[in-house]
């Protein structure tokens, strides 16, 4: 439940970022259009912003992912691939237990 509020404002987030970028945008092709600078110079400045911003919206899912796991791991919650692990060995012994 947690994660999964964490999640979402996370991804709020980053689409209100994505929203900045838009308006941005607007706004080169606009300087752009008036001749403030060329059409390719806003470009490459946009790629730039576009790769930089990719790249700390990862940074951010991925701290908010192992800032999760370390709160789950502190409050000593079972998680899915705890589960999974113990259905798992749970089978193995099963079918040793069969064999015997």
């Amino acid at each position: 439940m947690l994660a999964n509020v964490i999640r979402r404002s996370t991804l709020i987030s980053l689409g209100l970022a994505k929203m900045g970028c838009d308006q941005l945008a607007r706004f080169v092709q606009t300087a752009a259009s008036r001749g403030e600078q060329t059409e390719e110079e806003w470009k490459k400045r946009w790629q730039r912003l576009s790769a930089d911003s990719e790249a700390q919206g990862q940074q951010v899912l991925e701290s908010v992912r192992n800032g999760v796991e370390d709160a789950v791991r502190r409050l000593g919650l079972v998680t899915r691939k705890d589960l999974d692990d113990l259905e798992r060995r749970l089978r193995n012994q099963e079918g040793s237990a069969a064999q015997d």
